[in-house]
C-alpha cells in the first residue's frame, strides 16, 4: 500500500479522516495525498475576464488553505496536497485512478444522515478503489480489533483483501470474521464454493470465525461491533443490479451511515 488519497473540505470530519489515514500510512509505509475539490458558481453578471480572475483567486485561497492543513496536521509521513475545480465525485474518482491510489479516505460528518447522494455513498457505488470512511465521532483508536463482515455472495481473491491484510500485519490486529445470515435463509442454498475461496484468500492472516442468524443483517452487525468492541469494520461492496442501486441502500451503504467506528469498504472485481 503505497498511496493513500484523502478527500478534504477543511472540516473537522476531514481532519479526523486525515489523522486516521496517517495512522495507517505510518504503519504500512504509505504516503498521503490530500485533495480538495471545489466547484464555482457561475457568476450572473461578471464577464469572462472577471470570472477567470475570480477563479484564480479562489484557487489560490484554497491552495494556501491546504498547505495550512498539511502544516497543522503534524503527520510523520510524506504528505502532499492538491486543489482541483470540478465535480466532486467524478474528480475524486478520477484522481484516485490517476495516482493509482491503494486506498481512498473520506470523513463523515456527524450530521450526515441517510443521504444517497453523499460523497461516501457515491464512492461506494462508482469507484473501484478500496474506501475508508471515518466518522467524525470516531475516537481514532488504532485498528487493533477488526471485524470483517462477509456474505459469501461472490468469489473473493487474495488481491482484493490486500488492504485488510496489510493493515492486520502492520498493526498486529486481531480479526473476527462474521457471517450474518437471515433466519429464513435455506441452509441448502449456502454458497460453499465462495466460503472455501474466502478461506483460501484469508489464509495469510489468523482470524476467528462466527456465524450469526438474525432477522436484520445491519442491526446484527452493529450489535456485534458494539458488544465486541471493534476499532474497524470491514465489508465488501458487491455489484448490485440497476434497481437496487436506484431504490435501495445496500448493507454496506446503510452501515456507512450508522457506524461510530471507521468502515473499510473493499471492492470485488
Amino acid at each position: 500500500m503505497k498511496n493513500i488519497l484523502v478527500a478534504t473540505d477543511f472540516t473537522l470530519a476531514s481532519r479526523f479522516a486525515t489523522a486516521y489515514a496517517a495512522q495507517i500510512a505510518s504503519a504500512v509505509g504509505s504516503r498521503i495525498h490530500l485533495l480538495h475539490v471545489y466547484q464555482d458558481p457561475i457568476p450572473a453578471l461578471a464577464g469572462p475576464e472577471m470570472w477567470s480572475l475570480d477563479d484564480e483567486k479562489i484557487q489560490a485561497e484554497y491552495e494556501a488553505k491546504i498547505q495550512q492543513e498539511i502544516k497543522a496536521s503534524h503527520i510523520p509521513v510524506k504528505i502532499t496536497g492538491q486543489v482541483v475545480n470540478g465535480f466532486k465525485l467524478n474528480t475524486l474518482r478520477d484522481a484516485a485512478d490517476e495516482m493509482n491510489a491503494d486506498l481512498v479516505v473520506l470523513g463523515r460528518k456527524k450530521e450526515g444522515k441517510k443521504s444517497i447522494g453523499s460523497m461516501a455513498i457515491g464512492m461506494i457505488r462508482k469507484s473501484n478503489k478500496p474506501l475508508l470512511i471515518v466518522p467524525e465521532s470516531s475516537n481514532l483508536r488504532p485498528a487493533k480489533h477488526i471485524v470483517f463482515a462477509v456474505d459469501f455472495t461472490e468469489f473473493v481473491h487474495r488481491v482484493q483483501l490486500d488492504p485488510l491484510i496489510k493493515i492486520v500485519r502492520a498493526l498486529n490486529s486481531s480479526v473476527t470474521v462474521i457471517h450474518v445470515e437471515q433466519k429464513a435463509t435455506d441452509p441448502a442454498s449456502a454458497e460453499f464454493d465462495e466460503k472455501l475461496q474466502m478461506g483460501v484468500a484469508l489464509g495469510a492472516i489468523s482470524y476467528v470465525y462466527e456465524h450469526i442468524e438474525a432477522d436484520d443483517v445491519e442491526a446484527a452487525i452493529l450489535d456485534f461491533v458494539e458488544r465486541h468492541p471493534a476499532d474497524l469494520l470491514v465489508m465488501f461492496a458487491h455489484h448490485h443490479d440497476i434497481f437496487t442501486r436506484l431504490f435501495e441502500l445496500s448493507h454496506t451503504q446503510e452501515l456507512s451511515l450508522q457506524l461510530k467506528i471507521p468502515l473499510l469498504v473493499l471492492k470485488t472485481t
